[in-house]
């Protein structure tokens, strides 16, 4: 008679349960697959897509971050080869749980803001951060969480206040907002999709502030990524909140480091210091 150890049997269980696992994940090994440049409506089956990175929408709503950049359709933990629908040219890098059927259903793509491509209409602050302090930097001052004089009907209930009083031997400073921390051109750019004009909300503390609003920016043949566009317009603030917009029309704006910036020169301040805020920078349609 042979007996079977307490030893025996967790070998054999471990056995088992490998042998069950194989037989799941057959055939659905991570193909690294490159999904199609254009697959809005499109049925893709359940591989692994090495994207850059992004935020997937399940069927049942919830929000699933890989920052491996992989995407693979899993069933009871295991990987299979269901099948989902792509609503949206995007960038996937996350888990998708489906059904035991292999159907998901559809699957909402959307940039995050470590994603290399935006998709207008969006806020410049989710991917780009006023990061890139210029000139005078020491002079500045920001409080972006500012909730004084709000612009009407405004959202989040708070706007960006920039307070910069010239002390500083270069008598100017500005702010870039970057798609990364300090990218002055070392790093790519985002590529800006369906925008045709940016927009943005400002005003001044006592009127009168001058102030240089821009976005993109010039080639500069020292860098290794540039700004594929650049728009600037100097303006007059008044106390009360004014709607400017630049146009995009016929502007390239596949390679944007900086999605928006400011600049004042200590010559165009009144007084002590010039205060001024800005709030709801988009780029639209």
């Amino acid at each position: 008679m042979i007996r079977l150890t307490k030893h025996h049997f967790l070998i054999a269980l471990f056995a088992s349960l490998m042998l069950f696992a194989v037989s799941c994940d057959n055939g659905s090994d991570p193909q690294d697959d490159k999904l199609p440049a254009e697959v809005k409506g499109k049925v893709v089956d359940a591989k692994s897509y090495a994207l850059p990175n992004a935020v997937v929408k399940a069927g049942n709503g919830t929000d699933t971050t890989d920052a491996s950049g992989n995407f693979t359709v899993k069933t009871g933990g295991f990987a299979t080869r269901g099948k989902c629908t792509v609503e949206k040219t995007g960038y996937i890098t996350a888990d998708v749980n489906v059904p035991s059927s292999g159907d998901c259903g559809s699957v909402s793509i959307q940039t995050d803001a470590e994603a290399e491509t935006c998709d207008a209409p969006f806020d410049v602050p989710a991917f780009f951060g006023p990061s890139g302090w210029m000139g005078d930097f020491g002079d500045i001052e920001m409080n972006d969480a500012y909730s004084s004089d709000l612009l009407k009907d405004d959202p989040d209930a708070k706007n960006t206040q920039w307070k910069y009083t010239p002390t500083g031997a270069n008598k100017w400073c500005g702010v870039q907002y970057q798609n990364a921390d300090q990218n002055w051109g070392d790093l790519p750019g985002r590529a800006v999709i369906n925008a045709t004009k940016i927009v943005f909300h400002a005003r001044g503390e006592k009127g009168g502030e001058v102030v240089k609003f821009s976005a993109g920016g010039r080639p500069d043949a020292n860098n290794k990524y540039n700004n594929s566009f650049f728009v600037e317009e100097k303006k007059t603030l008044t106390t009360s909140w004014q709607k400017f917009e630049f146009d995009l029309t016929g502007k390239k704006t596949d390679s944007v480091l900086w999605g928006f910036g400011w600049v004042v020169s200590g010559a165009d301040v009144t007084g002590d210091n010039c205060t001024f805020y800005v709030d709801e920078i988009r780029y639209e349609m």
